[in-house]
């Protein structure tokens, strides 16, 4: 007979729904504030190099620390060095936060979730099977994402790769374009060209828009990225082994070693009923909320690398920790409510 799991209580003032960085970030400060927090950690894919450069803006990542002493080298060492002891950090901050979730008495549960309300939440273990219906105060979601591939891009080339790609690369080419200045494409380039690679960045967008994205650059110390502004990459060949041509809207054409996209990211929320519950999604599954983090259903905020900020996108770790600030509050406000409630 399989051994049923032990019932969950019945509601909890914080419920945290992902896998991602964020999530692990969200669990960590509620288990560190000691409150009762249900973490549903859906089956998805959860640490690929965009996670880390994520897990690198809520500071888990020291990356002078990380980075091989050979760094400034190509070639089979740094950058498998570099995996490994990611990994190996990766392995270590997951088995203290698990460890810290246990002694705060967080309740990890890997499961399916659906948001049946703004304050219910169904689950269903990894076979399907209902597990039950819980209610919590607060809901913060942060789901994982995964990156987006144009076939125009280059979608089947060896050499012109995802962020998630790269990572299996034990070499890295001389000679890098990253296409999309947005955060995972800075967060690469700044990689790379600590790794020793040429790195060359196009964005599409030019002068005033950028204006955060230069003082970010200026502030990491990047000063070696090229930075190609008012160039849209049309399509990406590979015209020889080894090399990528990638061709701009006005005709241009140039050669690098390899391609990274940085143009976007799917977020893993078809399967959690989000539009059912108020919650608003773009076409890619991200989750619209304002800067602290506020969707559109009461009670229920968002954070990470999967949402759309309304009134524009992201760019660094300040909407998560609006967002964590805002839930904090939300959380010892309800507290607090219903403290007085009892009282009375």
């Amino acid at each position: 007979m399989v051994p049923q799991p032990p019932p969950l209580p019945g509601s909890f003032p914080l419920a945290v729904i992902g896998n991602s960085a964020a999530a692990r970030r969200a669990v960590a400060e509620a288990a560190q504030a000691g409150l009762r927090t249900l973490w549903v950690a859906p089956p998805e894919p959860r640490c690929d190099l965009a996670a880390a450069f994520r897990e690198t803006a809520l500071g888990v990542w020291d990356w002078p620390a990380v980075l091989p002493e050979t760094g400034s080298e190509r070639g089979d060492g740094p950058a498998a060095a570099l995996w490994s002891q990611l990994d190996r950090l990766r392995d270590t901050a997951e088995t203290q936060l698990l460890a810290r979730c246990a002694a705060a008495g967080v309740v990890r549960v890997q499961a399916r979730p659906r948001l049946v309300g703004p304050d219910r939440i169904e689950l269903r273990d990894l076979r399907g099977a209902y597990r039950g219906e819980f209610r919590a105060g607060t809901i913060l979601l942060a789901p994982s994402t995964r990156p987006l591939r144009p076939l125009r891009l280059g979608g089947r080339g060896r050499n012109v790769m995802t962020t998630s790609d790269l990572t299996s690369r034990a070499a890295l080419p001389a000679d890098v374009a990253v296409i999309g200045a947005g955060f995972t494409g800075l967060r690469t380039a700044r990689l790379l060209a600590q790794l020793g690679c040429q790195v060359t960045l196009y964005e599409e967008r030019s002068g005033a828009e950028l204006t955060s994205e230069r003082a970010w650059l200026d502030r990491s110390g990047a000063g070696s990225i090229e930075l190609r502004d008012g160039t849209e990459i049309l399509a990406a060949e590979e015209p020889a082994a080894g090399r990528v041509s990638l061709i701009a809207l006005d005709g241009t054409r140039r050669e690098h070693s390899a391609a990274v996209l940085a143009v976007g990211r799917y977020a893993f929320t078809a399967a959690w009923n989000l539009p059912q519950a108020g919650v608003g999604l773009d076409p890619r599954g991200r989750i619209w909320c304002d800067r602290q983090g506020r969707t559109w259903a009461a009670g229920v905020y968002a954070c990470g690398e999967a949402i759309v900020e309304a009134g524009g996108g992201w760019d660094d770790a300040g909407q998560i920790e609006a967002a964590l600030e805002a839930v904090r509050a939300r959380v010892e406000e309800s507290s607090g409510r219903r403290a007085a409630a009892a009282i009375g």
